[in-house]
């Protein structure tokens, strides 16, 4: 079972109620227990080097956005999904015919090592 929940949800404020709501039909959950919840405050160090970093070289105010789906950085301390597609770009992500807009990959590239630096 997937489940996107708040930062404020807890073993038993979610994952209990769903067990016992969903053991009325039969459905046993086969993990037991959720992922803590993944948040990096948006003003930390490294997020503001991102944001200026990516403001510089994109020309554009940068902003943190949180996503309803999971990410590889889930289970790195203060790790965030950063990049590469621009916004108004729709590149069908995790759909048909994705694809990536080279000159945003090149852009990306330009941020993600002055960011390094």
């Amino acid at each position: 079972f997937d489940c996107r929940a708040p930062l404020c949800a807890t073993n038993e404020n979610v994952r209990d109620v769903l067990r016992d709501n969903m053991a009325k039909d039969n459905i046993i959950l086969s993990r037991d227990d959720m992922f803590p919840a993944h948040h990096v405050d948006e003003n930390s160090e490294f997020i503001q080097t991102l944001l200026k970093c990516y403001e510089e070289y994109s020309g554009q105010k940068g902003e943190c956005i949180a996503i309803g789906g999971g990410t590889y950085v889930h289970h790195i301390n203060n790790g965030v999904a950063f990049g590469c597609t621009m916004p108004g770009t729709d590149n069908n992500l995790h759909g048909d015919d994705e694809f990536a807009v080279v000159d945003e990959l090149l852009l990306s590239a330009k941020i993600f090592s002055q960011v390094i630096i």
